[in-house]
């Protein structure tokens, strides 16, 4: 049974690899490379003129050269992208661009009018004749600021958010399958996050035009700037539609990932800002929820976005995060993450403990020896020990017939020989005596790819699983305390697995 576990563990040992690339990673980062198409559409954007509808944000007193024409709209066609868990970019698509359908309709309601004037006097850069009061309190500009994270050199959005995980991950001391699992769900969640808001923004009847558009061009207050600014001191908004936001639909995919994950909201936790504007480098939550929502209202304080924005960016967050979730990663089907392995901890004194198990299981006693002999295998019939005089009687195995005995439990070596007849036959996963090289990076590297083609991530951020066979034994083959150990079906071990 516990065969191909020490194969495994002593081929990565040798390499210098992790079990967890062997097991998970390699497969995730080589499905996420050959099967996500669309990450590099060249097509660029045509854009409309009526009023309402999104057109660079560039004017002469906010002089965007990166914004100035329709075409530098950036990743118009993310929302095409093959997701991870959704069946498509709209399969959560909010009704509220469907509910107005053209230009005139939305700007003729009364609804639009009001999200004008919420975030005309909210995210106001300063008072101006027109705009004589700015209702922002100095906290709502702190946390505005501790959000944005908007320009190249910080890491954007979704990069707080895994930085938020790695600490959260820290302070409650996840073990590393624990910790590769959440990243992996938190990631998942995001990426997907970004192909469902990008077929908001330009795949639905309204590409809808960012509030100092709506304010400027719709003749309220033609000195209006948001309070978002570069580092040179330039008022900015980003260059694509306004609807839905961004910040709050990652914001709520990573909270809504992270509650189900600890299986409570209330957690209290600290998370930090890489924006250089932001006088704050940290602040305090006391839920999962209450971050995902000050996130969502910061854009709104910025200045860049309308309240209901933020609202659908919450929503459709929150139900692409039930999805990765819910869905039962088996290696039955074409789901993403296997089946969580059985991890066993061997504790001194002969007793073992898994992390689905509460309380210790005794192990049957003997010693571990390395002379122990190899077992003989019989057509139709499972693994024998040796047996002769004053061999343990043997128990009935539990679901067979009572004419069928099960032997005593067969247990392997300390260390495992080197033998050219053990064949691990993985088609380039495993080949002879090795792997190739899975370095632990490449959770990381997973992690790097999300969103950045269009200029979420700036750079690898994450906690790659390492050191998972650490410790196994001492020099001399000698098994110590602690160790961990995966155990794993007797079996070929295939590309599939």
């Amino acid at each position: 049974m516990h065969y191909w576990n020490d194969v495994l563990l002593e081929i990565v040992r040798r390499e210098g690899g992790d079990i967890l690339d062997l097991t998970i990673v390699n497969r995730m980062v080589t499905q996420m490379r050959n099967d996500r198409d669309g990450s590099e559409n060249p097509r660029v954007y045509v854009g409309d003129d009526k009023p309402g509808a999104w057109r660079p944000t560039s004017y002469p007193d906010m002089n965007d050269p990166g914004c100035a024409r329709h075409s530098q709209a950036v990743t118009p066609f993310w929302g095409e992208m093959k997701p991870f868990a959704l069946t498509s970019g709209s399969q959560f698509r909010p009704p509220t661009p469907g509910l107005y359908g053209t230009y005139e309709k939305l700007l003729a309601g009364d609804a639009y009018k009001w999200q004008v004037e919420a975030v005309r006097s909210a995210g106001a850069d300063k008072p101006t004749a027109r705009t004589p009061v700015v209702n922002r309190t100095p906290d709502q500009e702190a946390a505005a600021w501790f959000w944005a994270n908007d320009e190249d050199g910080t890491y954007k959005p979704p990069g707080q958010l895994l930085q938020a995980t790695r600490d959260i991950a820290t302070a409650h001391k996840l073990n590393t399958y624990a910790n590769a699992r959440l990243f992996a769900l938190v990631s998942i969640a995001m990426a997907d996050a970004g192909i469902a808001v990008r077929d908001v923004k330009f795949l639905t009847p309204v590409d809808l035009w960012r509030p100092v558009s709506a304010i400027r061009e719709g003749g309220l207050d033609p000195e209006w700037k948001p309070l978002l600014k570069n580092r040179a001191g330039i008022n900015f908004n980003p260059c694509f539609p306004a609807w839905a936001s961004g910040h709050a639909t990652f914001g709520a995919a990573w909270a809504g990932v992270m509650k189900r994950y600890f299986n409570s909201d209330d957690i209290a936790f600290t998370m930090t800002t890489d924006d250089p504007r932001s006088l704050v480098k940290a602040r305090s939550f006391t839920s999962f929820s209450q971050a995902a929502r000050e996130d969502a209202d910061s854009r709104i304080w910025l200045g860049v976005h309308f309240p209901w924005d933020a609202e659908d960016g919450l929503v459709l967050g929150d139900k692409v995060a039930d999805t990765c979730s819910a869905r039962s990663w088996s290696r039955s089907s074409s789901r993403l993450l296997p089946a969580r392995p059985r991890l066993l901890r061997c504790r001194a004194g002969g007793a073992t403990t898994s992390d689905a198990d509460p309380e210790p299981r005794p192990r049957v006693p003997g010693p571990i020896t390395a002379a122990a002999p190899r077992p003989t295998k019989r057509a139709g019939r499972h693994r024998r020990a040796p047996s002769g005089p004053g061999a343990a009687n043997p128990a009935r195995r539990p679901g067979r017939s009572r004419g069928r005995r099960r032997s005593a439990p067969y247990r392997r070596p300390a260390t495992v020989r080197r033998d050219r007849s053990v064949k691990c036959e993985a088609s380039g996963l495993l080949a002879g005596s090795g792997l190739p090289q899975a370095p632990s990076s490449h959770l990381g590297d997973a992690h790097s790819r999300i969103g950045s083609s269009f200029g979420h991530i700036s750079a690898p951020i994450g906690v790659a699983p390492s050191g998972l066979a650490d410790g196994l034994h001492e020099p001399g083959g000698r098994r110590v305390e602690n160790a961990v150990g995966l155990l794993m079906p007797r079996q070929r071990v295939t590309q599939g697995a």
